[in-house]
């Protein structure tokens, strides 16, 4: 059993759908705090790459994360940044993808567009266009996305972690690991919580699965 570490509040949050730690997509559109909790751990972002993954960056998101002036600088903020062009500069996880004004105007019939960023509508714009999948950890972002495109694979960070539990990737120390990374990492606005449910929701479906 996993232990409860001290940096992760205990709050109740609803098991992931199935299907959502069961398979993950080889390419995502990301959006802005996808990239950073992804970044947050090397351990989880070494171990989702080394299974093949690749993400999209399009060009307001990395806007957002490498131009943007921000109003309250999170003081991991430059290691992020330094990561990402480490990593956009190599070529092999991230890519940038530029938007033409007709793919974003394809997604401009959207319920409550306004009420999302300009970098997570881009994201839906562009996984629509090439049939990717989206990676938010934005809950209205994803409700959007399901709802508009039925068939769009929309994950989190922490069904990724989940997915690579499921995979046998990542044990139950290396969770703690990257548990604590992105309490550090991101401070008030970690993911801890989603992170351990889907981590014991993927030990559950391992157990039905092989049963």
């Amino acid at each position: 059993m996993l232990r409860q570490p001290s940096v992760v509040r205990s709050i109740m949050i609803s098991p992931p759908p199935d299907e959502a730690i069961r398979t993950f997509p080889r390419i995502s559109a990301i959006d802005t705090c996808s990239v950073s909790n992804l970044l947050s751990s090397r351990l989880l972002f070494g171990s989702a790459t080394a299974r093949g993954l690749h993400f999209l960056l399009v060009e307001y998101v990395f806007y957002e994360c490498l131009v943007k002036r921000r109003t309250k600088p999170n003081p991991y903020d430059d290691q992020m940044m330094v990561k990402l062009r480490d990593e956009i500069a190599a070529g092999k996880h991230f890519s940038r993808i530029s938007l033409t004004v007709d793919d974003l105007q394809a997604i401009a019939r959207l319920q409550a567009i306004k009420q999302l960023g300009r970098g997570e509508l881009a994201c839906i714009a562009l996984a629509s266009k090439v049939r990717a999948g989206f990676m938010t950890d934005d809950g209205g972002a994803r409700r959007l996305a399901r709802s508009a495109f039925s068939d769009m694979q929309v994950r989190t960070t922490a069904h990724l972690a989940g997915w690579l539990v499921y995979g046998g990737h990542l044990s139950d120390t290396d969770i703690l690991k990257v548990i604590a990374d992105n309490s550090e990492f991101r401070g008030n606005g970690h993911i801890g919580g989603y992170l351990r449910a889907c981590y014991e929701h993927a030990q559950m479906l391992r157990l039905k699965d092989r049963t």
